[in-house]
């Protein structure tokens, strides 16, 4: 392959125009004895009424039914909101003039270890960011520099002239005898391809022809033809004015089993190469492998996780798939794992990269996590209660919230419908979880007084009504006393 490189000011009109436009991509449980129920307002014992009391306890639990008042608040704000990836839109050909496809498929071998999940995900809303349009082909020149004559006779153009090469380069001979320089549109089978003369002749070769006061590359035949397409080596790719294609480009790629193609964005560096690896565009991160995307997916690169779009741009920040939330570092698009501070907020996450749920340790932090967020408060799982402390322990104990008073088993469960007797002291938990107050009358005509403080009533102690009454060790009412 013939690589010249000189320098050609154009300063002709656009001779044809390509362009493409990127339009902007309670509880379940057993009672505190046997039909004991709860007498409301003034309700008491009358003085005859004597009974035993059943010292049975009972941890169960029902579905919490009391107002907003005494249920625990779930711990909801912390779950993130559905990503969403950049906004961007799809890419349509307005041009009449098709933009070359390479003439054989690319080698993709990979040049790093990448695998492919079987997690996939087809979202149609979420779109990558739309590449540039493709620059317009050059427009003819008047002065430009001589790369010598090919060996090979050049092809039938449209224009009206002949080619002469006596004076040791091919020029292009109008009717008149003066020479033409611009550009050459050729005809018959080569019909679509351009060459270009110069005052020194026809160009052939890798030349630089600057334009508008840019440089700008291309690559003619050794007959002067334009390339178009892949060159022979896939070391670049040209338009069809035999531009070399620098940045974006949208052009077919023959997939894996080499019959099916499809159109694809690739992108090319500032030498004209096919870009490999990792690259940043309009400050996002992308990955390609000799000018190509991978197939959309979750994708493994070099030992860390990503999810690409079908442009190779990789996702940033959260993302939620079958069920579950996953976090790319923004900048990178790299899954995290383990801990990570979002936003101020360490936030957890499992090896393999989907957000933290249920009890577990992470990184020697134990807890509760929901959507990565480790729970601080109460919190319902299943039918059951529990309160965690802010090391993400569960509370275990009596537990005052606003204006109730509950109890957490040794495994933070809340306690439900049962005694429980603390510090010498014995309450009653009623079916939502709180402390009662006031009489409790029994089925089996036992009466029982539970104070102010929820504590209940033993010896001699005065009840609601401001009288005076006598109680059992265990709390079973005997008489008034005034």
């Amino acid at each position: 392959m013939k690589k010249n490189f000189k320098k050609i000011v154009l300063a002709f009109a656009v001779l044809s125009t390509v362009s493409v436009t990127a339009v902007a991509t309670a509880f379940a449980g057993q009672g505190f004895t046997d039909g004991m129920t709860a007498v409301a307002g003034e309700s008491s014992p009358s003085e005859e009424e004597s009974v035993e009391f059943s010292e049975e306890e009972s941890e169960g639990s029902n579905p919490i039914e009391a107002t907003s008042e005494i249920e625990p608040e779930l711990p909801g704000e912390s779950t993130p909101d559905t990503a969403a990836p950049i906004e961007s839109t799809s890419v349509s050909e307005t041009s009449s003039v098709d933009l070359s496809k390479p003439t054989d498929s690319t080698d993709k071998e990979t040049e790093s270890s990448i695998e492919s999940s079987e997690e996939t995900e087809s979202s149609e809303e979420e779109l990558p960011i739309a590449p540039p349009a493709p620059i317009n082909p050059p427009a003819p020149s008047e002065e430009s520099d001589s790369q010598g004559p090919s060996t090979l006779t050049p092809p039938a153009v449209v224009e009206e002239g002949q080619w002469d090469d006596t004076s040791g380069q091919w020029d292009f001979v109008l009717a008149d005898g003066s020479k033409y320089v611009g550009w050459l549109q050729a005809s018959g089978v080569n019909e679509g391809k351009l060459l270009f003369v110069s005052q020194n002749g026809l160009l052939t070769g890798r030349v630089e022809i600057v334009i508008g006061g840019k440089a700008r590359e291309f690559y003619f035949e050794e007959n002067g033809l334009s390339h178009q397409g892949w060159a022979d080596d896939y070391s670049f790719y040209t338009r069809y004015s035999g531009e070399i294609v620098k940045g974006w480009i949208f052009i077919a790629q023959e997939v894996a089993n080499g019959k099916e193609v499809k159109d694809v964005w690739a992108h090319f560096e500032e030498d004209g190469t096919p870009t490999s690896g990792w690259f940043t565009y309009n400050n996002a991160p992308f990955y390609l492998i000799k000018g190509f995307p991978l197939e959309s997916g979750w994708k493994t690169i070099d030992g860390a996780k990503y999810f690409l779009y079908e442009t190779g741009q990789a996702h940033e920040s959260w993302k939620y798939e079958n069920g579950r939330w996953y976090y790319c570092k923004p900048g990178t698009g790299e899954v995290v794992t383990g801990k990570y501070e979002i936003n101020g907020t360490d936030v957890f996450f499992e090896r393999d990269g989907k957000a933290a749920e249920g009890e577990q340790i992470i990184d020697g932090v134990s807890g509760y996590f929901v959507n990565g967020y480790r729970v601080v408060g109460w919190k319902q799982i299943g039918d059951v209660w529990y309160y965690f402390n802010e090391d993400g322990s569960p509370y275990t104990g009596l537990k005052e919230h606003g204006d109730y008073l509950y109890y957490l088993t040794e495994d933070g469960s809340m306690l439900t419908d049962a005694r429980k007797t603390v510090s010498g002291k014995t309450y009653y938990f009623t079916e939502y979880g709180t402390a009662y107050k006031g009489w409790l009358y029994a089925e089996d005509g036992s009466w029982y007084y539970f104070k102010d403080d929820c504590t209940m009533a033993t010896g001699i102690s005065e009840v609601n009504n401001g009288r005076l009454a006598q109680f059992d060790a265990n709390g079973k009412f005997i008489k008034y006393v005034v």
